[in-house]
């Protein structure tokens, strides 16, 4: 059984060293893509990296990763803001949200290229604080990569998710690729038939049709910080 929901996708790395810098790096929503498209989310602004670096990576007893998943209504508006992974003290993670809650989004585009309820979460991370898990949805160990020798590969879809969290439809996001392959479709296939998504909500907390911005490392057996969940199908 895999738990999706647990990981989200990372917008933000923060490098804890030397100086304790933020380091803002949007990984995510700035490639263009076919509809569906998940929602954006801009970098922070300087006053707000200063603000939450502060509060992440100078407070003792926080862990090296926390989590925040935002719904983005189809104004571009940020409504609901989830710790995903918590940092150990609420006080902080509220901060976190409120500042947040002030960003002004992109609005994800259905099928159609009309604006939507889209879902998408960021991370903050702290490797002074010790090892960290990757920044995905989920991570899936395989026999091997197609047509490279690298220990990991990160593919990223937009996904269609109904009012009961069932994946309708999933679109490839290339980041520069001229055209999919074999681990996009794998990526959507596990999205379609094997992920119960979390549905996103409107400003009255009730579930609405939505696209969600999704992640899946695949990674060889002896790549580092990984977690023993194989893939189960063939790609």
């Amino acid at each position: 059984m895999l738990h999706p929901t647990v990981l989200r996708e990372s917008l933000y790395l923060a490098d804890g060293l030397g100086a304790r810098r933020m380091i803002a790096l949007l990984l995510a929503g700035t490639a263009e893509a076919a509809y569906p498209r998940a929602p954006g989310i801009p970098l922070l602004r300087p006053s707000q990296l200063q603000s939450l670096s502060r509060e992440h990576f100078e407070t003792e007893g926080l862990d090296p990763v926390s989590k925040f998943m935002l719904t983005v209504d189809p104004h571009g508006k940020i409504i609901h803001c989830e710790a995903l992974v918590p940092s150990r003290i609420k006080k902080i993670d509220e901060d976190t949200c409120d500042e947040l809650l002030k960003i002004r989004a992109k609005p994800a585009l259905d099928g159609s290229g009309r604006a939507t309820y889209g879902v998408r979460s960021l991370s903050f991370i702290n490797p002074d604080n010790g090892p960290f898990s990757p920044t995905v949805d989920l991570q899936l160990v395989v026999n091997k990569l197609p047509g490279t020798a690298q220990k990991y590969v990160v593919r990223r879809a937009s996904i269609v998710v109904d009012e009961k969290g069932n994946a309708l439809a999933c679109e490839s996001v290339l980041e520069g690729r001229s055209s999919n392959d074999p681990l996009d479709k794998a990526l959507c296939k596990i999205a379609t038939t094997t992920i119960k998504f979390k549905p996103a909500a409107d400003f009255n907390n009730a579930p609405v049709l939505s696209v969600q911005a999704f992640a899946v490392e695949f990674t060889m057996a002896d790549a580092p910080l990984i977690r023993k969940q194989s893939y189960p199908g063939k790609y």
